[in-house]
């Protein structure tokens, strides 16, 4: 039904991502210029800002969508004063299993809006899409298309952004903003790669020593920053997954502690690391094993969320078989460097359970390594989808992020010498949205696109991210429709009006054009 619907919807249908299930009328109300809300059963300590929020976000407005319409909506005396919102549930946390659906009725025999969700969480949801159907025309807002009735669900309960924060720095404000975007698009998880082996930029009050890891002073994450955006995450609906990449990509960790790391800046990084600088944790070092103690124990009590990303990717073994201490160690105690790796990560994911956290890694422990870990683990695959079903035979939870269509970084050449990076080509928003997620596997949670950050910072992460991070994210909540582009058009256009330097898809003449500039 929904892509017979896509095909008799006006052109200014703009809601991003597609609800699940939708009807729409012929008529076009107004909104009251003092919308009274009213709130029925228990509702969560957010909720009250959050619709401040967007009545601020709808009466702030002068959003009218560029695309012409091809249906009409009637005008009306009729003038909806009042919102509804009833909510089921008081339980206010946030997690894999919370529950985000809503229905929202706008009616016209009584002009009311309704949002009515078993959590506050779905709440959220059903503001951004009420929100969404409101136009300013001529000196008011006004909602075309009433009666509306909207029954709405996510297909997928993550889904997520990852920011890497280390390679460059991103203010506070920054991720704020990113934060606010991907509430607009109804994304959920905040995938924070926290470090790197470029910087270490995050205040550990236990080791003051990584302090010294960051790029400045100034670009540190205090312990009050971080709980200011987790705080401003939840009120979003938004979860913040931590990830401490180990035991690779961790040449910041030099500067704090250069006793336990190892091949740390060779000259021939290519054979040490997937791009400089090089550097990795010694793991026969217990003075390595202690760090990661104190790290774990202030970063999991810091982080609310029930996960803790402990990285894994691109471990590189001629690194640990350069070092004599290493060579000497696995001597000793008769290992081959396999047998190493698993120890490693048994020990770091063993200090995370410790703390009542469950482990996030990305894919190659698991399938290069052979490293096994608890049935409750997820699994990050990127390297496509032959990855996502070998790890689905063995029983994980898998979080998707293929390179080959998520990778927003990709296309910008190599940023040392100019020639075709690794991922090239550049993921258009097209090739973001034909991902097809594996139909045949399970323990697949959802996905993230993920922004690695080596040729970003804040002056253009707002374009980079946007809209492109929004054909992924319609992806995850509802699933492929036909023709998005003039909907993700109004889109962007919407985004672009609420602060979020979103890139154009088009000359801004299609949006007048579009039987020339559709496919």
């Amino acid at each position: 039904l929904l892509p017979f619907l896509l095909t008799l919807l006006p052109s200014i249908f703009g809601i991003w991502p597609l609800p699940s299930t939708l009807s729409r009328g012929t008529v076009t109300v107004t909104l009251g210029s003092k919308l009274e809300v009213s709130f029925i059963g228990p509702q969560c300590d957010f909720l009250g800002d959050a619709v401040q929020r967007y009545q601020g976000l709808i009466k702030g407005s002068r959003y009218f969508p560029p695309v012409p319409s091809n249906q009409t909506s009637s005008p009306s005396s009729t003038v909806i004063q009042s919102l509804e919102i009833a909510v089921v549930s008081a339980d206010c946390s946030l997690g894999l299993t919370t529950d985000e659906s809503y229905t929202l009725q706008v009616t016209l025999s009584p002009p009311v809006a309704t949002i009515a969700a078993k959590t506050s969480f779905g709440v959220l949801r059903g503001l951004e899409t009420f929100s969404q159907l409101v136009e300013y025309k001529k000196g008011e807002h006004v909602i075309p298309f009433c009666p509306w009735s909207i029954r709405d669900k996510p297909l997928h309960p993550h889904r997520g952004l990852l920011l890497d924060t280390s390679r460059n720095f991103f203010p506070v404000e920054a991720i704020k903003r990113t934060l606010d975007a991907m509430a607009y698009n109804k994304l959920n998880v905040l995938h924070w790669h926290v470090v790197d082996s470029q910087s270490f930029p995050i205040e550990v009050e236990s080791l003051p020593q990584f302090l010294k890891a960051a790029y400045s002073p100034e670009m540190i994450y205090s312990k009050q920053d971080v709980q200011t955006l987790i705080r401003y995450a939840y009120e979003r609906g938004i979860r913040v997954i931590p990830e401490f990449d180990v035991p690779g990509h961790t040449r910041s960790w030099y500067d704090a502690f250069p006793e336990v790391t190892v091949c740390v800046d060779e000259p021939q990084w290519s054979l040490f690391a997937a791009e400089p600088p090089s550097g990795q944790l010694d793991p026969t070092n217990n003075q390595t094993y202690t760090i990661l103690q104190h790290l774990l124990r202030d970063m999991t009590a810091l982080f609310w969320d029930d996960y803790f990303h402990i990285g894994g990717d691109e471990l590189n073994l001629h690194c640990w078989n350069s070092s004599r201490a290493i060579r000497a160690y696995l001597d000793e105690h008769h290992l081959h460097l396999s047998e190493l790796v698993s120890l490693f990560e048994n020990k770091v994911t063993a200090y995370v359970r410790d703390h009542k956290k469950k482990v996030v890694v990305w894919e190659e422990m698991v399938l290069e390594h052979d490293v096994i870990f608890p049935p409750e683990t997820i699994v990050q695959a990127w390297q496509g989808q032959s990855s996502v079903q070998r790890l689905s035979s063995m029983g994980y939870d898998i979080v998707v992020s293929d390179y080959q269509y998520w990778y927003l970084d990709c296309g910008h050449g190599d940023w040392i010498d100019g020639s075709p990076s690794w991922c090239d080509p550049f993921k258009t928003w097209e090739r973001v949205y034909s991902y097809s997620f594996c139909s045949n596997c399970s323990g697949i949670l959802g996905g993230e696109v993920a922004l690695w950050s080596e040729q970003v910072d804040e002056t253009n992460l707002d374009n980079v991210l946007w809209p492109r991070s929004s054909a992924a994210a319609e992806i995850m909540w509802t699933g492929p429709s036909s023709r998005p582009l003039q909907r993700l058009t109004d889109f962007r256009f919407l985004l672009k009006s609420r602060g979020i330097a979103a890139e154009p898809l088009q000359p801004l003449w299609c949006a007048s054009h579009l039987d020339f500039c559709s496919p």
